[in-house]
């Protein structure tokens, strides 16, 4: 699933977010090999030294009850441009550092990643898998929005040092007030887009990070961000062909399944 944007607290909104997640992890406990959040699975994380913006207790708990009894990395977590702080701080497996793409990389190793802690392995940019014979690569897919230059630069600057250096030296009740106040500012509805809107959103995924993906061994390449669902293929010289899934938004009801190697979108009933 991708683009969750879970809500701190106990709003109508969250609840609903809370409920619609307990629902699929639950059906999934009985079916899926893996569980695979592809970024912005939090309208806004912001984690420091194991303090958190926002309540996310609730599900912090949630998830912690979901992962029990299951095997370790059943849950995983993609880094997106809203969550890219998540699980920053906790050693990969075998003693070193995983690649994440967060604000804390090499920070302070003392608290580690209240994600992780529930039971969330995090992956850092992107998760590469063998499944059904094909090479697949998941990732929350805002780094191949090339063609937004104001939103990657306003990425570069909050996930590279000037961000990273803020989020570390800013007094704590002043970070904390202003993830706060982002979190929970309204988002617009997917499902609100024109079709010329849509239409320039599957353009904005640029078919060069694409194809270099596909050219490493990815047949198959999944993404998030732009909340919305369609396919593409993505052609090589000599012959070989890859393809391209986006996934619309797990915020209005839809997530993926993966099976021998294909991608079916569904959505969830209200």
């Amino acid at each position: 699933m991708a683009d969750a944007h879970l809500r701190p607290g106990l709003s109508e909104a969250a609840g609903t977010q809370n409920a619609r997640l307990e629902r699929l992890l639950a059906e999934a406990a009985d079916r899926a090999g893996h569980v695979v959040f592809l970024g912005d699975m939090f309208h806004l994380w912001l984690e420091r030294r194991g303090r958190l913006a926002g309540d996310y207790e609730g599900i912090l708990r949630l998830l912690a009850r979901m992962a029990d009894g299951r095997p370790r990395g059943w849950m995983r977590h993609v880094c997106g441009n809203r969550d890219f702080a998540a699980g920053a701080a906790l050693p990969a497996e075998g003693g070193s550092e995983a690649p994440f793409a967060g604000f804390f990389r090499g920070k302070d190793r003392r608290f580690p990643s209240r994600l992780a802690q529930a039971g969330v392995t995090p992956e850092g940019a992107w998760w590469d898998i063998r499944h059904g014979g094909r090479g697949v690569r998941l990732l929350h897919g805002d780094r191949y929005c090339l063609r937004q230059p104001f939103f990657q630069a306003l990425r570069w600057l909050l996930a590279g040092p000037v961000g990273r250096t803020l989020a570390w030296r800013l007094p704590w009740p002043m970070l904390r007030t202003l993830a706060e106040f982002l979190q929970n500012r309204r988002r617009r509805p997917s499902t609100l887009a024109t079709p010329a809107l849509q239409e320039r959103n599957q353009k904005r995924i640029a078919q060069k990070p694409v194809a270099r993906a596909v050219a490493g061994g990815a047949d198959l390449v999944v993404v998030g961000h732009l909340h919305q669902g369609f396919t593409r293929e993505v052609p090589l010289p000599g012959g070989r062909t890859g393809r391209l899934v986006s996934l619309p938004a797990f915020c209005d009801g839809w997530y993926g399944v993966m099976e021998n190697g294909q991608v079916e979108l569904r959505r969830m009933e209200k």
